[in-house]
């Protein structure tokens, strides 16, 4: 790239419309806006590794997270709940987690190593987060404790979202 030519792409990405669409695109796909294809058609989803299962971890962490921020907010120590609706984040994570290594020993997932890499830190990330979240929380039994599996419960999320896009590179 040339120094005149800073944010000029030679091949600029566009959303392709919904309506009307060329043959051999579909809507919300991306494609290169020139008259050659150089990038392929790839549609774009926003939960790709297991979709169901990604939703509903950022869903029911989600909530977690609102409620623990309430309950510190209210000045009250984390309680059973909390706890337990940690484990269960903590579960579904797993699941995803090992569906994900069964992707990868298939031969699924990124195809550069760099990738893969990056792939299973942030794998192990979601992994051992609830956990620390739950360990730290009852090291801390005050309010403290509810604010850092709030934390833990906000983080999750943000990592299944990662997950999918270096999933689909």
């Amino acid at each position: 790239m040339s120094p005149g030519s800073w944010g000029h792409r030679s091949n600029p990405v566009s959303l392709v419309s919904s309506t009307p669409h060329k043959a051999g695109t579909q809507p919300g796909t991306y494609r290169a806006a020139g008259p050659e294809q150089a990038l392929p058609a790839r549609r774009i989803t926003l939960s790709a590794v297991i979709g169901p299962l990604a939703v509903a971890i950022s869903v029911l962490s989600l909530a977690l997270a609102a409620w623990a921020f309430v309950e510190f907010f209210r000045h009250r120590a984390p309680t059973r709940p909390l706890f337990q609706g940690l484990a269960v984040v903590g579960v579904l994570v797993l699941v995803q987690v090992v569906a994900l290594v069964v992707g990868l020993a298939r031969g699924g997932g990124p195809d550069d190593g760099g990738l893969v890499v990056t792939l299973v830190g942030y794998m192990l990330t979601a992994l051992l987060l609830p956990p620390a979240g739950a360990v730290l929380a009852r090291m801390e039994p005050t309010r403290w404790g509810s604010l850092l599996i709030g934390s833990a419960a906000v983080i999750v999320p943000v990592l299944i979202l990662r997950l999918g896009q270096i999933w689909n590179g």
